[in-house]
């Protein structure tokens, strides 16, 4: 792996630029075969096989996309819910059949109305991520949303649940990304080869 690491704001902004950039251009055939192969090693997480109520995400920007993980697999007895922004704040509304979409401000579907669940009740939530590094912090878009909603495990003695898995392609894998106060870290992170815990 590269030595890839960011300190400054400023890194943090370029390296964000570079790895979009990077994480758009990859190719729709490309694409379908790493969200099949992030799928099978998503189904193999214990965490995900006892996991009742998911946090999911409607990828945007190059992002991997659930699509094939949410099509397959055994899904009984599983409750999906997508992020909705309202404000600054981020919540968790149920997802599934009759469940109308929209385009949110930032171009990301989202369930037009709830129910929703406190974010505390959810076993497992799939974060769409720029980057992670070796360690668990997670670089995201910048807007903070995921950090505000679960700063709460950031007082935790022990992790219960939510456990946050970060999705994302191995070259959005860093060496080290320095931690801002308020980042909050994930407890494992999936790609297209490899599984990371924390």
């Amino acid at each position: 792996m590269p030595d890839t690491s960011l300190s400054s704001h400023h890194e943090r902004h370029d390296q964000r630029q570079r790895i979009r950039a990077r994480r758009r251009s990859v190719t729709g055939l490309q694409k379908r075969q790493a969200e099949l192969q992030l799928a099978r090693r998503l189904w193999k997480l214990a965490a995900y096989q006892r996991a009742r109520h998911l946090g999911i995400y409607f990828a945007v920007d190059g992002e991997l996309a659930l699509d094939a993980f949410m099509e397959g697999g055994a899904h009984r007895n599983k409750q999906w819910y997508a992020p909705v922004l309202r404000g600054n704040s981020l919540r968790f509304a149920s997802v599934g059949r009759g469940v109308t979409l929209k385009p949110n401000r930032l171009g990301i579907l989202e369930p037009l109305a709830g129910p929703y669940i406190d974010a505390r009740s959810l076993d497992l939530v799939l974060t769409p991520l720029v980057a992670f590094d070796d360690r668990g912090v997670r670089l995201g878009m910048g807007g903070g949303y995921y950090d505000r909603c679960f700063q709460f495990l950031g007082r935790r003695s022990a992790w219960r649940k939510p456990k946050l898995i970060g999705v994302g392609y191995e070259h959005q894998h860093l060496q080290n990304i320095e931690a801002e106060a308020w980042d909050v870290r994930l407890w494992c992170a999936v790609t297209e080869t490899e599984t990371y815990c924390f």
